[in-house]
């Protein structure tokens, strides 16, 4: 695959990402679709490599909805921080890094207002990762997350809305290929194991085989 010279969202960091979310992998719950809540939300402890992902992963929600959302300058304006393309701080940096031009921002930075709604997007999808069922998921979590943002951002063609919509659509995928993986590899060890069974059990009739002769 040829890599953009520039920084660009086309090549898919699921992988990548998927990395650096937290992911507690444990059987899906087959309650019904009223299990989503916000009862338990707290304040969310990220390190600084989860905040540099999750700051990159709203940058790439942010411009797709700017892109394909028919929203507006004025929409995009009180979610977009130019100024943070120069900043040094830990939160852009993995933005910065793949910006592959240094000191060239092609790349869209977020407002700290928008950051605010990522992060209570993403400790509204923490705080029900393990009821991840049912129909119109991206909707419901959207409207959870929409009661428990602060109205303070304009609403010029439900750009918040859309925004939110981006970022659960995006975030489902990354914590499906992160189950994706932990599946495979207790397959693998599965495999293995039954593997290894077989070989003992085998050396077991060899030998049982020789000592009859």
């Amino acid at each position: 695959m040829k890599c953009p010279s520039t920084g660009s969202y086309l090549e898919d960091d699921r992988t990548f990402l998927a990395d650096y979310m937290q992911c507690d992998f444990q059987e899906q719950q087959e309650d019904g679709e009223d299990q989503l809540n916000i009862s338990g939300l707290l304040e969310l402890d990220l390190n600084k490599q989860e905040e540099s992902s999750l700051f990159h992963l709203a940058g790439y929600c942010l411009f797709s909805v700017r892109k394909h959302g028919r929203v507006c300058d004025n929409c995009v304006l009180d979610l977009e921080d130019k100024s943070k393309a120069v900043s040094s701080g830990h939160i852009e940096a993995l933005t910065r890094l793949k910006e592959f031009i240094p000191g060239t921002p092609h790349l869209t930075y977020c407002s700290d207002k928008a950051m605010e709604i990522i992060q209570t997007a993403e400790a509204v999808f923490r705080a029900n990762e393990k009821k991840l069922h049912g129909n119109k998921l991206v909707n419901r979590l959207r409207q959870l997350t929409v009661t428990a943002c602060s109205d303070e951002i304009k609403k010029c063609h439900e750009i918040r809305d859309k925004f939110l919509t981006k970022f659960f659509t995006v975030r489902l995928r990354i914590h499906a290929n992160k189950l994706n993986t932990i599946l495979k590899s207790e397959k693998q060890k599965k495999k293995e194991l039954e593997e290894t069974a077989m070989a003992s059990k085998s050396v077991k009739m060899r030998q049982m085989v020789k000592s009859l002769k």
